[in-house]
């Protein structure tokens, strides 16, 4: 028999986004890269040691990719790529870029390097951190989550806690109600896990 964790219950997937090199398109936003015509540079680390160092262009309504550091030679890139974007009308208004991922033409606001090319999180075959975590453990983090939007109270004390300063009454009583079902719900699974 294996010991806790052995299971594999929620290992559907090989690799989440926290263990790929993601592009961003708000970090590039920031970077003011998608500015017509615009080149800089991503630099991808890890604990300081560089992973990926690509050049970047902004040109003819797509990102350019390719590797910073294989000079001229374009055979000898295998980053080269193109990425095109697509065009939203958000509900409040304006206009809006994001990436289509290459793969299934969907548009996306993050890609993920999947060797060598970036494509979004469902054709990288990657999944998020939260989803390989058990039910109890990803309540305890909505409870945390919960308490310091109600200014940190301890567990077993949101009854009593006072409402934030600027917090509308009816937002106040929602949470209540949240961190309550939450809390439950960890106290039920807490005496299943006890019953085993």
């Amino acid at each position: 028999m294996g010991g806790q964790g052995s299971g594999g219950w929620n290992l559907k997937y090989e690799h989440t986004t926290d263990d790929v090199l993601r592009l961003d398109l708000t970090s590039l936003r920031r970077k003011e890269c998608l500015d017509w015509p615009f080149h800089c540079r991503l630099t991808w680390s890890i604990n300081g040691i560089v992973q990926l160092d690509l050049s970047a262009l902004y040109k003819e309504r797509a990102l350019h990719l390719c590797d910073a550091t294989a000079g001229k030679n374009p055979d000898a890139d295998p980053y080269r790529q193109r990425i095109d974007f697509v065009t939203r009308t958000p509900t409040v208004g304006g206009l809006t870029k994001l990436f289509k991922c290459p793969c299934c033409y969907k548009a996306r606001a993050h890609l993920y390097l999947h060797d060598p090319f970036f494509i979004c999180r469902e054709c990288a075959g990657v999944t998020y951190k939260s989803r390989r975590e058990s039910n109890p453990i990803r309540a305890f983090r909505k409870w945390d989550k919960l308490s310091k939007k109600l200014g940190g109270i301890k567990m077993d004390q949101w009854y009593y806690a006072p409402r934030p300063k600027g917090m509308h009454q009816k937002t106040f009583d929602r949470l209540k109600q949240e961190i309550s079902q939450v809390e439950a719900y960890i106290e039920q699974e807490t005496w299943k896990s006890l019953r085993r």
